[in-house]
């Protein structure tokens, strides 16, 4: 039975989502302590080590996985506890922050600090180990929020008003693809991006860059690198999709679409990383799994083969169909927030499985779909 969600309902949510954001600003702070190597709480040390990379991201981007390497859970801060407890609070880490931005105009003045404070973290925390991730997240999801706030009004509103709607989202858009764009760039260079197409040096998996291309000779020389760096992004998955297909399929049982997943599973108890395409993509052919990409098809294709990927693809339009029919025409929070993660699988479907990648947004968005249907279709966590 469709259950329509009501303002007592945010006022109901709202009222455990102080408590659970100040919960998961702490293990953000957390995290960010362990994610440094340090064994022990040390904030002096961690301010000059975010000072340090944001001042220096290339270098610090380099260190940070080279620590990565070298460590183990046990050995830094909070211990393997904290690494279990990091493995069950992903279930709604990600979840708490998408709500807290998008609660953050009806929110109080205590909701709205933490909000910005949990965002800072998160934004210093990869801006200083160089990686762009986790301010993609947060960018996107307020572009989303506000692009679904204005189509709303634009689909009840008057022509005038719904011009007015249109040029914001347009402007929404604009907006956060040049900040993700700048961003991206800034990363880029500092690893180093900006010699490569001088020294004619930059190779994607042994593929090298063609100097003459008609890109080169229209693009401005200062575009140059982000040119390269965009182009590789874009490409690299598919051409490793691309390898994918001159090899069978090897099953891995639904375990293989998620990266993180195929890691823990094969590092605790069976090996589903030598059955992925990833894996006997490297062996056959070079392609360095951990360092080049062969986009989300590639994931799904773990699990279902080849031709599997249509029909997986086809179910995914069929949810975010009524996910976004439902983020227009209800309040319902979690299909707004399924809304994010949906355009961050889209935006990086070239490029990897990029929700599954990690079991911090996996299991979110988990949690995040079984919240949309036990409360938009069947009458269960809504209080009557």
């Amino acid at each position: 039975k469709k259950v329509v969600w009501s303002e007592k309902n945010d006022r109901y949510l709202m009222k455990y989502l102080l408590p659970l954001s100040i919960v998961n600003s702490v293990v953000i702070l957390i995290n960010m302590i362990r994610d440094f190597g340090y064994a022990t709480m040390n904030l002096p040390m961690l301010f000059r080590d975010l000072l340090t990379g944001i001042l220096n991201m290339g270098s610090s981007y380099a260190e940070h996985n080279a620590r990565l390497a070298q460590l183990s859970g046990a050995e830094l801060f909070g211990g393997s506890i904290m690494t279990l407890f990091n493995l069950l609070w992903g279930f709604a880490g990600f979840n708490i922050l998408l709500l807290d931005l998008y609660y953050f105009k009806k929110s109080g003045i205590w909701l709205k600090v933490i909000t910005i404070i949990s965002c800072l973290e998160t934004i210093v925390f990869y801006v200083a180990i160089g990686t762009n991730i986790g301010v993609f997240r947060i960018v996107i999801a307020t572009a989303v929020f506000y692009v679904l706030n204005a189509m709303r009004k634009s689909c009840f509103a008057k022509n005038g008003s719904k011009k007015t709607s249109v040029r914001k989202m347009l402007l929404a858009g604009a907006a956060a693809f040049a900040v993700i764009v700048l961003y991206f760039v800034s990363t880029m260079k500092a690893r180093g991006g900006d010699v490569y197409w001088s020294l004619q040096y930059c190779n994607i998996g042994g593929i090298g860059l063609d100097m003459d291309s008609v890109l080169f000779r229209i693009c401005p020389e200062s575009l140059y690198m982000a040119m390269i760096s965009l182009s590789g992004y874009l490409t690299q998955g598919l051409y490793g999709f691309s390898m994918c297909t001159q090899l069978g399929w090897h099953p891995t049982f639904g375990l293989g679409n998620s990266m993180g997943m195929v890691d823990l599973i094969s590092k605790h108890i069976v090996d589903v990383g030598s059955h992925t395409y990833q894996y006997r993509v490297q062996e056959a052919f070079g392609w360095d799994q951990k360092v080049q990409w062969c986009s989300m098809y590639s994931w799904i294709a773990n699990d279902v083969g080849l031709a599997g990927v249509i029909i997986v693809m086809f179910f995914i339009g069929f949810l975010l169909a009524m996910i976004y029919r439902d983020s227009l025409t209800t309040e319902n929070p979690f299909a707004r927030i399924l809304m994010v993660y949906f355009a961050i699988m889209c935006i990086f479907i070239p490029c990897n499985n990029q929700v599954m990648q990690s079991t911090y947004t996996l299991f979110s968005f988990l949690t995040a779909l079984l919240a949309w249907v036990l409360t938009s279709r069947i009458r269960v966590l809504l209080r009557k």
